[in-house]
């Protein structure tokens, strides 16, 4: 299930992230998706997911957040906020130090 609101970059690429799907799913966690402006996939961005029955903690719970360089951030569950490069890899994790996630733009 697709979770908030979609971004686009100023190059057109389409950015969503979906909520986990039902507990005991391997991949019951979140994902972060990178679609072309013709609307073909550009890459899936998989952060791992907490054990199957803690599935709720792999959501991804905030709309993807793209930073003036281009990285894109999200927020899951876990309390687990991600950077991930404009090619879909990871730039890096940071822990914070709770589950709380916000939809709040970065700053120059």
């Amino acid at each position: 299930m697709i979770n908030q609101q979609q971004t686009v970059d100023a190059d057109g690429t389409i950015y969503f992230a979906t909520w986990g799907s039902a507990e005991g799913d391997e991949r019951a966690h979140g994902m972060l998706y990178a679609l072309n402006p013709d609307g073909s996939l550009k890459w899936i961005y998989d952060p791992g997911g907490p054990a199957p029955d803690e599935y709720y903690l792999g959501t991804i719970e905030t709309s993807p957040t793209i930073g003036p360089d281009g990285t894109i951030y999200i927020g899951r569950g876990d309390g687990i906020l991600r950077a991930v490069n404009p090619d879909g890899t990871e730039k890096w994790p940071f822990e914070t130090i709770s589950n709380y996630v916000t939809n709040e733009k970065p700053h120059r």
